[in-house]
């Protein structure tokens, strides 16, 4: 496998070493199940099961579709070979190792600091966030990245917000999110009925 492979592969891993995951794969396998439903089987909170639901679609391991207004998750039943051919590769003789690189010119073309360049550059793989930085300094940097994803003076659901961060940051939306609202990034509404960007930030 090529070095993206490999990166996609060892994600693929990721989203599946988890108990509840296998779990809501095994329920998802043979029909699609709205999020809702699915809670309600496995006896877990909506919004744990909705993250989990987002990370194994952002791995590629779910399909969606839509039925009277409801969007059901079901089992990509293709994504068993795609999981067998890289374990087949396995058993192949190493070559030479080749350093995964990343397409950052998006990062050149963004209007901020070389130092703030190098942290996104640290952190995302592919304009993708790979990971959470520990550093408040270098976290601060990722977070003024995903408010640049959302419009001044627009004010979204939550369900908009979590779909924002799930499809161009990373699948852990909550904890995105709740970080954009403790450091100031956005603000909202009590009970959480609306956000929008802190434009004083």
């Amino acid at each position: 496998m090529d070095s993206k492979e490999q990166v996609y592969f060892l994600s693929m891993l990721k989203a599946i070493a988890d108990p509840t995951r296998l779990q809501l794969l095994r329920l998802v396998s043979e029909k699609g199940y709205p999020v809702q439903e699915i809670a309600r089987i496995i006896d877990l909170p909506e919004e744990i099961v909705s993250q989990d639901l987002n990370y194994l679609h952002a791995n590629g391991f779910l399909r969606l579709s839509m039925m009277n207004n409801q969007r059901l998750y079901q089992f990509k039943q293709d994504v068993v070979q795609i999981l067998v051919g890289y374990v087949q590769q396995l058993s192949m003789p190493l070559k030479e190792a080749e350093k995964p690189i990343s397409d950052n010119r998006w990062i050149d073309e963004l209007d901020a600091s070389s130092e703030d360049k190098n942290i996104l550059s640290k952190w995302t793989f592919d304009g993708r966030l790979t990971d959470f930085p520990i550093k408040d300094k270098e976290w601060a940097v990722i977070l003024r990245w995903v408010a640049s994803k959302f419009e001044a003076n627009v004010r979204y659901t939550e369900k908009q917000v979590n779909e924002i961060i799930t499809t161009h940051i990373h699948p852990d939306y909550a904890t995105i999110r709740r970080s954009l609202i403790e450091d100031g990034f956005m603000k909202r509404e009590r009970g959480g009925a609306a956000y929008w960007l802190n434009t004083e930030k």
